[in-house]
């Protein structure tokens, strides 16, 4: 079971990758405690920046068996396994234009664990 208990958490990331990716439709974002909404114009930039930082948890010890489960989309919920992720608000910027990035930030043993599992799909 997941706690759902508020902890604030200064987070100083190792820059890890860049995945760009463009709207293929409009769209409204609304950033969660603001009032307005966001257009999101078709063709939009959108930027998830993947980092790892020490202070975000690792996952759950499991099974390499459940991990490839997971991974392939046929768990069960027993199986019930997860990586935690920090993602931030997604923020208007700039650069030749706008665009929209999301930081995403994982354990560093997230990471480390990546570099010894065979799927390539880890992230």
């Amino acid at each position: 079971m997941v706690s759902s208990e508020t902890v604030s958490v200064n987070l100083k990331p190792t820059a890890g990758f860049c995945i760009k990716t463009k709207t293929v439709q409009d769209a409204l974002y609304k950033p969660v405690g603001n009032d307005s909404n966001l257009p999101l114009g078709k063709g939009m930039k959108i930027f998830m920046n993947v980092a790892w930082d020490s202070n975000v948890p690792a996952p759950p010890e499991t099974s390499e068996e459940i991990i490839e489960k997971v991974l392939a989309g046929t768990e069960d919920q027993e199986d019930a396994w997860y990586v935690p992720i920090v993602v931030s608000e997604g923020r208007l910027d700039a650069d030749k234009g706008k665009h929209i990035p999301w930081d995403f930030r994982q354990s560093n043993d997230t990471h480390q664990s990546c570099h010894s599992w065979e799927q390539s799909s880890c992230v």
